[in-house]
C-alpha cells in the first residue's frame, strides 16, 4: 500500500486474471466491450436496501452536526466519482437531503477550490484563460507577519461609542436613549440635570424627582453600538417598545404593520 509500483502490479495482475478467466470459462463471452484507454469508471455504490435516510433537518442536533451531513456526502462524491458520474451523484445528494427536510439553500454542491501561490503576470494570465470557461478566479494575498501579530493598541471600551443605552430605576422601569457620543459623557449630563434641577431636560431625572425613586447609575449600560443617526433612532424606538420605560418620548414613529413582529420581541428576546 502506498508504493508507486502498486498500480503497475495491479494492472499486470488484472490482465493475467482476465486472460485466465476467459480461457477457463464454461461459456466464452461472444461480445467483450472494453474502453479504448482501459480506464475504469467510478461512482458511489449504495446497497439496494439503502433508503437515503440521513439526520433529519428538524432534529434538535447542533447546526454544525446537521451541516456536516451535507459536507460529508459532497466530499465523498468528489473523492470517489469521476466526471462522468459526478453530476448525477450531486443531484442524488440534493434530492435525498431535501427529502430529509433540508432547504435547497442549505445544500451546497460547490466545486472544490484550488489556491495556488499568486504571481504577478501569471495570475492575471491564468484568470483571462479560465474566464473563457466560466471558471472564476479570485486573487488573495498570502499571510503576512502583520496579519499574524496582534495590535499593540488597547481595545476601545464599547461604552465609549455612540449607540443606544439603558438607565434602570429602582422601581423596575428603565429609560432608553440614544447618543452620538460616549455613554459616560451622557451619564454626566443626566446627573448634572438632576443637580441643577433641570427636570424637564431628562425624562429619567423627572421620573426620579416626581416619584422619589433612586436611579441605578451603576447598572446603566450600552445596549447596541450604532454609528449612523437614522438606524440609531429606529433601534431606540424598538427598544422603547420592548422595555417597560418611564414616561418619555417614544422617539422614532414606527408603522403599525410591524406590531406583530415587535410583540414577539417584547418577550425578552434580543433584537437583531
Amino acid at each position: 500500500m502506498g508504493s508507486p509500483i502498486s498500480p503497475v502490479l495491479a494492472d499486470i495482475f488484472m490482465e493475467e486474471f482476465e486472460q485466465t478467466a476467459i480461457a477457463t470459462a464454461d461459456h466464452r463471452p461472444k461480445i467483450w466491450l472494453r474502453k479504448e484507454d482501459g480506464s475504469l469508471a467510478r461512482r458511489v455504490y449504495r446497497k439496494p436496501t439503502h433508503i437515503d435516510r440521513y439526520l433529519n433537518s428538524a432534529s434538535f442536533h447542533h447546526p454544525k452536526i446537521k451541516s456536516s451531513v451535507n459536507s460529508t456526502l459532497i466530499h465523498r462524491a468528489y473523492n470517489i466519482c469521476d466526471q462522468q458520474h459526478l453530476h448525477k451523484e450531486l443531484h442524488h445528494i440534493s434530492t435525498a437531503l431535501q427529502r430529509n427536510g433540508y432547504h435547497p439553500k442549505q445544500i451546497k454542491t460547490q466545486d472544490p477550490r484550488s489556491s495556488p501561490p499568486p504571481g504577478r503576470r501569471t495570475s492575471h494570465h491564468i484568470q483571462h484563460i479560465l474566464s473563457k470557461y466560466n471558471i472564476k478566479v479570485f486573487h488573495t494575498a498570502p499571510l503576512k507577519i502583520h496579519g499574524m501579530l496582534t495590535s499593540h493598541k488597547d481595545r476601545q471600551d464599547p461604552h465609549r461609542r455612540p449607540g443606544i443605552y439603558k438607565i434602570p430605576c429602582q422601581c423596575g422601569e428603565v429609560y432608553i436613549g440614544e447618543t452620538s457620543r460616549d455613554l459616560p459623557t451622557r451619564i454626566k449630563e443626566r446627573k448634572a440635570h438632576g443637580r441643577k434641577g433641570d427636570y424637564e431636560k431628562s425624562a429619567i431625572i423627572k421620573h426620579s424627582h416626581a416619584e422619589d425613586h433612586s436611579i441605578n447609575w451603576e447598572e446603566a449600560h450600552l445596549i447596541a453600538s450604532i454609528e449612523q443617526w437614522y438606524p440609531r433612532r429606529i433601534r431606540e424606538a424598538l427598544e422603547i417598545f420592548k422595555h417597560l420605560t418611564v414616561l418619555q418620548d417614544i422617539g422614532f414613529s414606527i408603522s403599525d404593520i410591524w406590531q406583530p413582529l415587535l410583540t414577539s420581541w417584547s418577550d425578552g428576546s434580543s433584537i437583531p
